[in-house]
């Protein structure tokens, strides 16, 4: 009788523990369903976005682990971002559909559009590289996994298709498979904009993320810091103006949120936007406001600008002048008593 009896209490606390367990999931279902279809219609009730207002993003990350609408995910990533999610979120968010599709058994490729020609490169660290030296020239990089290598060969060939202006030629890149924790650069969340044409780097200089989402954003998708939204603005343009608009105890995050965008790609300082102008003739033709705490933002960010501006020209000149006479070095090897034009010309400057 005593076993009986001690049998059917384990068995109760077996029913009550699964029960409580199904419960919990069924509310957490149901806490994810009504956070995600709220995203579309444009409403922020605390009920619905508990989860993320109160930055349990360990209920987010669970919540996320069957999720496979990219729309969804899109949206949800971009209110990640104004709640200034850690990057272990974003990385989640974004390897989401890649880790489904290496499960699928589908190869695992991924294409960046970068601007005209194709490039092919191996693994991530190949394609940091390559965007290193592709950055003065238009080219388009596809990453594709290094997993047919030979392994008594060290290096593979890359060959960069580049335009004749550029110094960039067929370079030998070492070779190395794809790890675990890279990033999907040009995986399908990342590289899709939403309706205003903003991607989620945009996304993370409006609401001014910390440094580290900025670089992880940058190096997953490097076309989206040049890219124009529907009002032509780019990721420094708008990180640029939530610095001036910014409180004070937000300035300074802001601050480091605008020179990160511009060191991970100083190439967006001369980016134009739809009326022809640069970032820092759009910051400094923009509408000027009486307050004192956005004119002491706006001074900042300007001598900000002009002094990374005219560094990044500075260094484009000397990188210019430097190819000129390489060229120039060389047409002289080649038929010494022929004199280059040019070098007549910069002796005489």
């Amino acid at each position: 009788i005593i076993s009986q009896h001690s049998t059917a209490q384990q068995q109760q606390q077996r029913l009550a523990y699964k029960a409580q367990r199904y419960r919990k999931k069924r509310n957490q279902q149901q806490l994810m369903s009504e956070m995600l279809s709220m995203l579309f219609i444009g409403k922020s009730k605390p009920s619905i976005t508990t989860a993320i207002k109160r930055r349990k993003w360990d209920l987010v990350l669970e919540l996320l682990q069957n999720e496979s609408d990219l729309e969804k995910l899109h949206s949800l990533l971009s209110m990640c971002l104004e709640f200034s999610a850690p990057v272990i979120v974003i990385q989640t968010l974004i390897e989401q559909q890649y880790d489904e599709d290496e499960d699928d058994g589908r190869t695992a490729e991924s294409t960046i559009e970068f601007l005209d020609a194709p490039v092919v490169v191996s693994s991530s660290i190949q394609r940091e590289a390559a965007e290193v030296a592709l950055l003065q020239g238009n080219s388009t990089c596809t990453v594709l996994d290094n997993t047919t290598t030979s392994q008594t060969s060290p290096v593979s060939t890359v060959h960069h298709h580049v335009p004749n202006n550029s110094s960039c030629n067929d370079t030998m890149i070492p070779s190395c498979r794809r790890s675990s924790t890279s990033s999907t650069s040009g995986g399908g969340l990342i590289s899709m904009p939403d309706i205003n044409n903003r991607y989620p780097l945009h996304h993370a200089a409006i609401h001014a993320s910390d440094e580290d989402t900025i670089r992880y954003l940058y190096q997953s998708y490097p076309p989206a810091a040049t890219k124009l939204d529907i009002s032509g603005n780019t990721p420094l343009m708008l990180s640029s103006f939530t610095c001036t608009c910014s409180k004070p105890s937000r300035v300074a995050k802001a601050k480091q949120c605008v020179e990160a965008l511009i060191v991970i790609c100083p190439k967006a300082l001369l980016v134009e936007d739809n009326e022809g102008l640069t970032a820092i003739e759009s910051f400094l033709y923009s509408d000027d406001d009486e307050s004192s705490r956005r004119k002491s933002n706006k001074k900042m960010v300007m001598d900000l600008l002009q002094g990374y501006t005219a560094k990044y020209v500075m260094q484009r000149r000397e990188r210019q002048k430097r190819r000129q006479l390489g060229k120039t070095s060389s047409n002289r090897k080649c038929s010494p008593e022929v004199v280059d034009v040019t070098e007549v010309a910069e002796v005489k400057a």
